[in-house]
């Protein structure tokens, strides 16, 4: 198909069988079949392994964290106690503590 003229089909010229199939019906530019099917699922796929391997290195940190005392249990404690005053702001100033006994 390299070195082939196109040929431009005028409306209501009807184009040659052996055109059709280089060209398509529409007589422009030679036709290659739609993968946006196949690349949407290459990206799907590709994103359920990153996430996977994301997840795993995560939870991989997370306990090498803990075995070498970076997070302990005091931290968690103070972390929540964080993350509780954030999302319930309006609570301590209607004056509930929300800091953890233990």
């Amino acid at each position: 198909m390299r070195g082939m003229p196109l040929r431009v089909v005028h409306p209501g010229e009807r184009p040659a069988p052996f055109q059709e199939r280089l060209y398509g019906k529409s007589g422009g530019a030679p036709h290659t079949p739609d993968r946006a099917g196949e690349r949407e699922e290459l990206d799907v796929t590709y994103r359920r392994i990153s996430g996977l391997v994301l997840l795993i290195y995560l939870l991989v940190g997370l306990y090498v964290a803990w075995v070498y005392d970076y997070i302990t249990p005091a931290l968690l404690k103070d972390l929540a106690e964080a993350v509780l005053a954030v999302f319930l702001w309006f609570l301590p100033l209607l004056g509930v503590d929300l800091h953890i006994s233990g």
